[in-house]
C-alpha cells in the first residue's frame, strides 16, 4: 500500500529491499534498489542506497567494481559511519585484505555499538589472519553485547558456526 501511495519514496523502497532480502530474495532486493531514480535522490539518500546495495551484493558473493563504486559513493555522501565501515570491512574480508578490515572494524567498534555484529565481523577478520586470541576476544565482546544466532541472517550463521569451530580447535 505504501509503495502504491508513495512510489518514489526512497525509504519505502529501502524497506521493501530489506524485506525481500530477509525472505531470501537478495537478487530481487538489489533489483528494486537499482530501479530507483538516482537523479531524484539527495546526496544523503544516494549514500544510503549505495551502502545497502553494496551490502546486498556482498551477501551474494559479488565484490567487484559495483561494490567498490557504491562504497565510494556512500563514503563521499555520508562519511565514515559505523555501518559504512562495517560494509567496507566485509568487502575487505572477502578480498582477503584482513589488515584493512581490522582497521575499519576497530574504528567502527569505537562508536560503542549496541549490536555485537561489528565485533563478530572483527572476529572474522582476525580469523582470516589466523589470530585465535584476538578473534576469541572479539567474539566474546560480541556475545557480551548480545550477539546471538537468533538475530543473524543465514549467511552469517554459517560463518559464526565456522568461527566457533575454528576457535574450539
Amino acid at each position: 500500500m505504501a509503495k502504491e501511495e508513495f512510489p518514489e519514496d526512497w525509504k519505502t523502497r529501502m524497506q521493501e529491499a530489506f524485506l525481500l532480502d530477509r525472505e531470501g530474495n537478495t537478487t530481487e532486493a538489489i533489483a528494486r534498489l537499482n530501479e530507483m531514480d538516482w537523479g531524484k535522490l539527495s546526496e544523503y539518500e544516494q549514500g544510503m542506497v549505495a551502502n545497502n546495495r553494496a551490502y546486498l551484493n556482498l551477501k551474494l558473493g559479488q565484490n567487484g567494481d559495483a561494490v567498490s563504486k557504491d562504497l565510494a559513493i556512500a563514503f563521499k555522501s555520508l562519511g565514515p559511519t559505523i555501518e559504512l565501515l562495517d560494509t567496507r570491512a566485509m568487502a575487505s574480508i572477502e578480498k582477503k585484505q584482513f589488515e584493512q578490515a581490522i582497521r575499519d572494524l576497530n574504528l567502527a567498534t569505537q562508536f560503542e555499538p549496541s549490536s555485537g555484529r561489528y565485533h563478530f565481523h572483527l572476529a572474522l577478520a582476525y580469523q582470516g589472519q589466523d589470530d585465535r586470541s584476538a578473534a576469541k576476544e572479539a567474539v566474546e565482546l560480541a556475545q557480551a553485547i548480545g550477539l546471538s544466532q537468533k538475530v543473524m541472517d543465514p549467511s552469517e550463521k554459517s560463518k559464526y558456526k565456522i568461527l566457533q569451530s575454528w576457535l574450539e580447535n
